[in-house]
Parts: C-alpha cells; sequence; structure tokens
C-alpha cells in the first residue's frame, strides 16, 4: 500500500492526507508514500503523526526548509535529498527507531 503524489506541485501538505474523515484516518495503514517533486516547506509531526505503519517515505526534491518527525516506529527508508536543509537542530530523528536508511545528499542552500 503505497500513495504516490510526486511532481503535484503541492504546497502545502494537503490536508486530507492527515486529518480525520468520518473519525479514522483513511490512510493511517500506508507503508509507504511518496510526496517527491513538490513545493513542500515544512514537514511537521502533526502531518504525519497518524502514519505509524509507514516503512518509506520519499520527499526529494522538495524545497523543505524545516522538519520534525513523530514516533513513526515502523519507517526504515527516508529519502531527503534534494531540498533546503542546511541545519540539523537536537535530533530530529530520534523518533524514527528502526531507520535503516537516510538520504540528505545533495542539499541547497539559500545565502550561497
Amino acid at each position: 500500500q503505497t500513495l504516490t503524489l510526486g511532481y503535484l506541485l503541492l504546497r502545502p501538505l494537503p490536508k486530507a492526507l492527515y486529518q480525520k474523515v468520518n473519525g479514522t484516518y483513511p490512510l493511517e495503514n500506508l507503508r509507504g508514500l511518496s510526496l517527491k517533486g513538490n513545493n513542500i516547506q515544512y514537514l511537521k509531526s502533526e502531518h504525519l503523526q497518524h502514519f505509524s505503519n509507514l516503512r518509506f517515505l520519499d520527499v526529494q526534491y522538495n524545497i523543505i526548509l524545516s522538519f520534525s518527525f513523530p514516533f513513526l516506529p515502523n519507517l526504515q527508508i527516508l529519502h531527503m535529498q534534494l531540498n533546503y536543509i542546511d541545519t540539523l537542530n537536537g535530533s530530529p530523528f530520534v523518533n524514527l527507531s528502526n531507520l535503516e536508511s537516510l538520504d540528505l545528499s545533495g542539499q541547497f542552500t539559500i545565502n550561497p
């Protein structure tokens, strides 16, 4: 169960992905989510907190400036390359206890 919403120029993340519908979160059983190639600037805990079964998250080729992750116990693969992340404050990946692969390569700078 993978949802691909790549290259749709999404900005911000659509609320339909993380809000309740008829008392439940319809995407809570997703195993993979690809949001690559959009215009997403911020990933907040509330955007992903109901994706506890997520194993793969791809947010490469966005314009992410900052992010925070909720407890995602099953996330194993995280692609965040080619964004605008220039600083990692604190321990941003502490809630990703089963993370096996993280790609932060190719970050762009805002002020060279």
